[in-house]
């Protein structure tokens, strides 16, 4: 035993059919399978009653999908490409979108930097 070399070839094993005799039956589960899943007409008229709800579901993510793009899609176009500014000035953007700069003096106070803003937005 401890000078045998025992050799198993594992593609020639799978060609050769089981010493024991088993049955492989995926059709008798299949039948038993849909025994269980046939439905009466409430039931499937509530299975319809859930599909059409998710797709109604799904219908409105799309589309809530595709107002965020094109708000997105917006904004991307307004984008400003901005320019080095001398040492001396900064920009400050009117509203919120950052797309309308405006170049100012970094010595302004924050009041002034403020009311300016003000004045511009039309407030």
């Amino acid at each position: 035993m401890l000078d045998e070399n025992v050799t198993f070839n594992l593609f020639e094993a799978k060609h050769h059919p089981y010493e024991k005799k088993q049955c492989f039956w995926v059709n008798v589960i299949d039948e038993m399978v849909g025994s269980t899943m046939s439905l009466d007409e409430k039931e499937e008229k509530k299975v319809e009653e859930y599909l059409l709800h998710l797709e109604g579901q799904i219908v409105e993510q799309s589309i809530k999908l595709e107002i965020r793009r094109q708000k997105w899609m917006r904004k991307e176009k307004n984008k400003v490409e901005l320019k080095q500014l001398p040492s001396h000035l900064k920009y400050i953007f009117l509203k919120e979108d950052y797309d309308k700069p405006i170049i100012i003096s970094k010595s302004l106070s924050k009041l002034e930097k403020g009311k300016a803003s003000e004045k511009l937005n039309g407030e």
